[in-house]
């Protein structure tokens, strides 16, 4: 039996699998623009959820800086 997060995991690489061969193979970017750029958009942050599960220092040193930014925003907010 699989834990959640195992199974968590699997998901995630088939969803990155079919979201790449779709990329790869999908012809309609001109008739839905929008579309195809949300799914280029969570292709790409898939990849990079990727890239820090496998300890990527560039991946790694991204997220600290977003969590310092995003820290910085909730105290900002919290002190109007």
């Amino acid at each position: 039996m699989t834990s959640n997060a195992q199974r968590f995991s699997w998901l995630v690489c088939e969803l990155r699998e079919l979201l790449t061969n779709y990329m790869e193979h999908s012809d309609d970017a001109e008739d839905n623009p929008v579309t195809h750029y949300a799914l280029l958009n969570l292709l790409m942050s898939l990849q990079v959820l990727e890239k820090y599960a496998l300890n990527d220092p560039s991946a790694i040193e991204l997220f600290k800086s977003l969590h310092e930014k995003h820290k910085a925003l909730l105290d900002q907010m919290q002190k109007h």
